[in-house]
Parts: C-alpha cells; sequence; structure tokens
C-alpha cells in the first residue's frame, strides 16, 4: 500500500531566521535570503525524511492500493469475518498505521475504480480509530450491505490533525537542532560544486529515532 501526505501549510521555516544566522556565524544581513533558502530546503528535506509535517496542521493522507493487493485473494482477506461491531455485521481485524501523529482523526473516505468522488465513511459503523497506540491507526470494517465498496475501493483517505511538535505548539528541540546542522553543512560547503545530503551526518541522527516505519 502506498500513501502521500497533502498538508495545509507550505513546508516553510517559519522561525525567526537569525537563530540559524547565529547557529553558522554569519554576521552579515545580506545573507539572510540565501540562509532562508536553505532552511526553507532543510525543512522540505527533513518533513519527506520523518515521514510527518513539523507544525500541528491539517493533513489529508491518501493510501492507495499497489497493483501486488488488487487480486481477490486480497480482496477477501478485508471481508474476513472477525469480531462483528453489531448484528449482520464484520470486522475486518487489520489495522491501517498512519505514519504520523495525529492529534485527532477527523474523517475517512474512500473512492472506488472508476469513481474518483470521495464516499465518506461513518465513525464506529464503518470504521473504528485507535489513537492511544504508538501510532494512530484506522481500521476499516464491512457493513453486509457495503461489501461491494470495502472489496473495490481504491483509496483511502484519512483527515489528521497532527504532526510533530512541543505542548505548546513549537518545533521539537531536536528538529530545529537538526535543522541548524543541515543549514550549516550546505552553507559552509556552498560553491564547492559537489552535491551533498546534510542528512547523511548530523541533521539525520538528530531525527532519526522519529522517522515514521514505513507503510506496509
Amino acid at each position: 500500500m502506498y500513501y502521500r501526505m497533502i498538508k495545509s501549510k507550505p513546508s516553510r521555516y517559519t522561525d525567526d531566521i537569525g537563530d540559524i544566522a547565529d547557529f553558522v556565524g554569519s554576521l552579515s544581513p545580506d545573507q539572510e535570503p540565501l540562509l532562508q533558502g536553505l532552511a526553507d530546503t532543510a525543512v522540505r528535506n527533513i518533513e519527506a525524511y520523518i515521514g510527518s509535517a513539523i507544525t500541528k496542521q491539517s493533513i489529508r493522507l491518501v493510501f492507495t492500493r499497489g497493483e501486488s493487493e488488487l487480486n481477490d485473494a486480497y480482496a477477501k482477506s478485508w471481508l474476513t469475518s472477525a469480531q462483528g461491531y453489531a448484528s449482520y455485521m464484520t470486522g475486518t481485524n487489520q489495522w491501517i498505521e498512519l505514519p504520523c501523529p495525529a492529534e485527532s482523526i477527523d474523517a475517512v473516505y474512500l473512492t472506488q475504480w472508476g469513481n474518483s468522488d470521495p464516499i465518506p465513511l461513518v465513525l464506529n459503523q464503518d470504521y473504528t480509530i485507535d489513537t492511544f497506540s504508538k501510532y494512530p491507526r484506522v481500521s476499516l470494517g464491512a457493513g453486509i450491505l457495503i461489501q461491494d465498496l470495502f472489496q473495490k475501493y481504491q483509496n483511502v483517505i484519512i483527515d489528521i490533525t497532527g504532526g510533530l511538535y512541543d505542548v505548546d505548539g513549537s518545533m521539537l528541540p531536536e528538529i530545529k537542532t537538526a535543522i541548524n546542522c543541515y543549514v550549516k553543512d550546505l552553507y559552509e560547503n556552498r560553491g564547492d560544486g559537489e552535491a551533498r545530503d546534510p542528512l547523511q551526518g548530523t541533521a539525520g541522527y538528530l531525527v532519526r529515532n522519529i522517522k515514521a516505519s514505513s507503510i506496509a
């Protein structure tokens, strides 16, 4: 299963660029546009690396079935009877683990093959949520009357409010330090003509433990 993340805010460094200037040892205000561009690049690449937004925002996650999942055995596995929610209801007993922290799971939709219009699902009827695990997750349930929808769905769309941030909504200290190290690496080696990946160094080490697991 593949996924992509659609965020409500652009990936930009919005803290004081002067903090980065102090970290890299730049004394000239003329360098701030360059540092801002490098910081924006750091934010985008770190978000891609850890699989999560680094600020609190509304996020849409789109999970798409891969080619290997479009066989009859896989479709039937999602309809295997587990624990019934109510009479004539069956649970799939399979969870979709979200790749980033979520303060709340706001809505879940499905799209079918040949029809891209999102179909809203009903909480505790069509799906259940678990926000207490290490990574929040969603489980789809297949009612007898909508089994055809679950057999033929193409995408699961999950709207959440989340991201990686401190209790007061500010950027996590290790992420901010990683951004500083990322920018410092590029700034000090600017103009050397060699491609660099600062995430192979200190910046990547600082955020490695908060990198999301892959979606299986």
